[in-house]
């Protein structure tokens, strides 16, 4: 990725996430994809996130899928998704 050889740090990070989802593969994940502009697999990626990490570890997710909401004039879901972030962990500010 600090190469900018995006295709293949995104193939790289795919693996390794299948392998062990953790937040900090996730997140690099999901920043590979926005760099790509592969909206719709980094919508995926997000919710899938958003689902199979505890609720504290989620919103990282939840804010990222509101930032991609509110980039396609999603306003009801963006909104859900802030809200779900906020959720997650009420203390974060």
């Amino acid at each position: 990725m600090l190469q900018e050889n995006l295709e293949m740090a995104t193939k790289c990070f795919k693996r390794s996430y299948s392998l062990c989802p953790t937040e900090d593969v996730g997140i690099a994940l999901s920043n590979c994809f926005f760099k790509l502009g592969l909206d719709n697999e980094n919508t995926d990626h997000l919710k899938e996130a958003a689902n199979i990490f505890s609720k504290t570890k989620s919103k990282w997710a939840w804010l990222r899928l509101g930032v991609i909401y509110l980039n396609k004039d999603m306003a009801n879901e963006a909104v859900n998704a802030f809200h779900a972030c906020i959720r997650a962990d009420i203390n974060d500010w």
